[in-house]
């Protein structure tokens, strides 16, 4: 026999209250769901829980032996879970986490290293690969969680905004100087290598459509003559004096302050990249990637 807990629950609490005005008020229902509820619980049973006189309600000889029972046993696994929920040290289970090679290094080590003070009987599994192979992931039911940039299949994830990145253009001063560039305005750009995640220059382009729709055509064929799916490899090659590139201003800061590195056209305006943890949509998760994915939003704030 299965059993509605929520019935049950709806149950012990007219029980207790003798009053099915003041179960409905307590627990946030209408008086017409809460007799709902105890009707298909008799249905269930196939015994008459309450019995109705003078206006009051009264548990049935049946009511009372199945109260008593349910009630125990409410209190017993409530001060269960209570004891699960407030050791954190009892904490045990694995998260299986997808995300870029890039991200998990550069964000998830220092996360990681918080969290498992509070829950270190908590473990972790690292599925490193690009971000639709995350999502993949995910879908398919191998992950717990995921870090990205891009979802496709926003109407199956569950996508909390986890923290965004603006992208600053910039070359090396050396590069500057050794190509006697002058670039005052986007146009300016064309005549130069341009280093970018992919071949296409998604992100150049990106950038061009924020400031001037315009001017996107004379980009349509322009190509990277460096391109690499890891900002870490696209700074290396901005370094090496090799073109220009668009990329996270986090990852530049130390070069620009030391003026190894320049910001072309700096009152234009940047674009951002959020990074979003992704679940499965109306997938019950467990207590650990829960307390987890708390803390990793928590940090950001």
């Amino acid at each position: 026999m299965i059993i509605d807990y929520n019935r049950l629950k709806t149950f012990t609490t007219v029980a207790k209250l003798e009053s099915i005005t003041k179960a409905a008020s307590l627990l946030h229902l209408t008086q017409q769901a809460v007799s709902s509820q105890i009707q298909l619980l008799e249905e269930d049973l196939g015994v008459l829980l309450f019995k109705r006189a003078n206006r009051k309600i009264y548990l049935t000889k049946e009511g009372r032996r199945i109260n008593a029972t349910v009630s125990s046993n409410f209190t017993l696994m409530e001060n269960d879970i209570s004891i699960v929920v407030n050791d954190l040290n009892s904490l045990e289970d694995t998260i299986v986490i997808g995300a870029s090679t890039e991200i998990a290094e550069l964000m998830l080590g220092d996360l990681i290293s918080e969290f498992h003070k509070s829950y270190p009987g908590v473990k972790f599994e690292f599925i490193l690969g690009e971000d639709s192979q995350t999502e993949a992931g995910i879908l398919e039911g191998r992950l717990d969680i995921g870090f990205v940039v891009f979802s496709k299949e926003v109407k199956l994830l569950e996508i909390r905004p986890y923290r965004s990145e603006e992208f600053v253009t910039v070359a090396s001063t050396k590069f500057l100087k050794n190509n006697k560039c002058r670039i005052d305005k986007l146009v300016d750009i064309l005549d130069y290598p341009v280093i970018d995640f992919k071949p296409e220059c998604p992100s150049l382009r990106t950038w061009v459509l924020k400031n001037d729709k315009k001017l996107l055509k004379h980009f349509e064929n322009k190509t990277a003559a460096f391109s690499a799916n890891d900002d870490r490899m696209i700074k290396k090659l901005v370094l090496s004096d090799l073109g220009i590139a668009n990329m996270p201003k986090t990852l530049v800061e130390k070069e620009l302050s030391e003026g190894i590195t320049q910001v072309l056209l700096p009152g234009f305006k940047n674009i951002k990249a959020g990074i979003d943890i992704i679940s499965m949509k109306r997938k019950t998760t467990s207590l650990a990637v829960q307390k987890f994915v708390s803390s990793v939003l928590l940090s950001c704030e």
